[in-house]
């Protein structure tokens, strides 16, 4: 192998070892960037999970104390509008708002403390929820760290095998040039 064949070959090689060293900054980068995407993503989402969970429940809490509000404010207003027609205005008021009473008095004391534990047992169980998913998406993660890895150390070892392989290249093309001359 002449000096310009083997400078010729040096700069190859270095052009190739360039190339490699681009390449594995730009894929650190690009993992680097993907990695710190999805876990923003997630955190975004587990927000909004939140935020609409929130939302629905309180809507739902508010939907069912109007409902019974107003299903006692009728019942009550029924009842007062049957005892008038006979002629018992007061007394129908009185015993109209008496049962009116009574039903706020239970919505208070029963249906609403129902309902926040309810609420209650839906938040714990979207906080384990949460957790659980969280949990797997760390071990997604953390698998896909160490198939990064093999990948990495693979790709390392084929690179040294190329490198041997045109190094061999090399040396039984200058031993063939030299046979032939001998």
């Amino acid at each position: 192998m002449t000096k310009a064949e083997r400078i010729e070959f040096l700069q190859e090689i270095k052009v190739m070892m360039e190339d490699t060293v681009d390449k594995a900054v730009y894929k650190a980068v690009d993992k680097a960037v993907d990695k710190a995407v999805n876990k923003a993503v997630d955190k975004a989402v587990d927000k909004a999970v939140d935020k609409a969970v929130n939302k629905a429940v309180d809507k739902a809490v508010n939907k069912a104390v109007d409902k019974a509000v107003n299903k006692a404010v009728n019942k009550a207003v029924d009842q007062a509008v049957e005892k008038a027609v006979d002629g018992k205005i007061n007394q129908a008021i009185e015993n109209a708002i008496a049962p009116l009473r009574e039903d706020i008095r239970e919505l208070k004391e029963v249906t609403i403390p129902d309902m926040q534990e309810d609420i209650r047992n839906i938040s714990r169980s979207v906080a384990v929820i949460e957790v659980e998913h969280g949990k797997k998406l760390d071990i997604l993660f953390e698998a896909l760290g160490i198939n990064s890895d093999n990948i990495e150390k693979n790709k390392k070892r084929i690179l040294r095998c190329e490198r041997k392989v045109e190094r061999n290249e090399g040396e039984i093309y200058y031993l063939k040039t030299h046979l032939n001359k001998v």
